[in-house]
């Protein structure tokens, strides 16, 4: 609930609510930054990457792969992510300006950024959840496939660890 300062002073001067949501805003896209970067890895494939489970088909993969499929959603997901922490970025900038008072830009700056940011992480977050993780599935013949390339000494993760 929205009251009014008891000073004007301070709500001009302090600026650690700004802050605080900016910071908060961005936490949650590093989160979502970091699942979405986990469910490409783990869709990766066909032949040299995890693929343990399989993302929904949202678009077509490489004509040079066969079976391959574009992680698109999270790949969304990943910008909307990094545009969110951009915004803080460009929040925490703005929010060290105005010496003594005198807040020309940095005054501007501050509503600006949390609504738009606000409403990217929450429909990032609808998207991934609806588009890609609802449909997400194991790849049951795939999960075991990596255990015997690390025993005849494939090109997997094995491989290229020694394994």
């Amino acid at each position: 609930m929205w009251r009014a300062r008891k000073t004007l002073v301070e709500a001009t001067q302090n600026a650690d609510v700004f802050a605080e949501v900016s910071g908060i805003l961005k936490a949650c896209a590093v989160n979502l930054l970091k699942i979405s970067s986990d469910l490409r890895l783990l869709s990766s494939g066909p032949e040299a990457g995890l693929g343990e489970i399989k993302l929904p088909a949202r678009q077509a993969g490489s004509s040079i792969m066969p079976g391959k499929v574009n992680p698109v959603i999270p790949e969304a997901v990943s910008q909307a992510a990094l545009l969110v922490m951009s915004h803080d970025a460009g929040d925490r900038a703005g929010l060290r300006g105005g010496e003594h008072g005198v807040e020309s830009v940095s005054a501007s700056r501050r509503p600006l950024s949390a609504r738009p940011a606000w409403t990217c992480l929450a429909n990032a977050a609808r998207i991934l959840c609806r588009f890609c993780v609802e449909g997400m599935t194991a790849d049951e013949e795939r999960l075991p496939r990596p255990c015997r390339r690390v025993d005849r000494g494939g090109h997997g993760v094995g491989g290229a660890l020694g394994l």
